[in-house]
């Protein structure tokens, strides 16, 4: 068979999702054994150079430091659905990491904290919500067959009904102030906060 036919009748395969074509495409997809080479080399370079015992006994203080401010603030920690279905449209300029599941649905891994949450807003009418979350975050390695590059991103956010006050913003920036204060390497001029 060409190329060109092959194209056409994937083609053809892909557009009826519900069809058994589909589904045999999808089976067999998901039916490849995974070689010893590939299981061992998928993750090889994940955490390679990058582990730090200090670093490893820090992290749960650092945590419990930023959770302890966020609860004081009253937020509650809300985790959102890990993945969610691809929509090129929401990250514009940026490319998530992006899977299939068993039913060939395209998925993707969180690229940031943001749009699962706002979806999770959007969806249940919240208007007065504080939320921290302090999750991993995924991008794409532009080499095939390799693990997702692993980010930590800590979120802390003030859902409120739309309004002329700048409490909810002055609070935010506090609270952002208030973490920056427990930590001297973070009080370092020229070191600048993203809001």
């Amino acid at each position: 068979m060409e190329e060109s036919e092959l194209h056409e009748v994937l083609q053809h395969t892909m557009a009826n999702v519900n069809g058994k074509a589909y589904r045999t495409m999808v089976n067999q997809l998901f039916s490849q054994i995974t070689s010893p080479v590939m299981d061992y080399t998928y993750v090889i370079d994940l955490h390679k150079g990058n582990f730090n015992f200090n670093s490893a006994r820090l992290q749960p203080y650092v945590y419990g430091t930023i959770t302890r401010i966020f609860k004081k603030h009253g937020a509650v920690r809300l985790q959102t659905p890990l993945l969610l279905p691809r929509n090129r449209k929401l990250y514009e300029g940026s490319e998530p990491s992006c899977l299939m599941d068993h039913s060939g649905m395209l998925v993707t891994l969180p690229y940031d904290l943001r749009i699962a949450f706002a979806r999770f807003v959007a969806r249940n009418n919240i208007t007065h919500f504080k939320r921290w979350s302090i999750e991993r975050v995924f991008r794409p390695r532009k080499l095939d067959r390799a693990h997702p590059r692993e980010l930590l991103e800590c979120s802390f956010d003030v859902i409120v009904p739309v309004t002329n006050s700048l409490l909810p913003d002055a609070e935010t920036i506090f609270t952002i102030s208030e973490i920056i204060q427990e930590f001297s390497v973070l009080q370092v001029p020229h070191c600048y906060h993203s809001v």
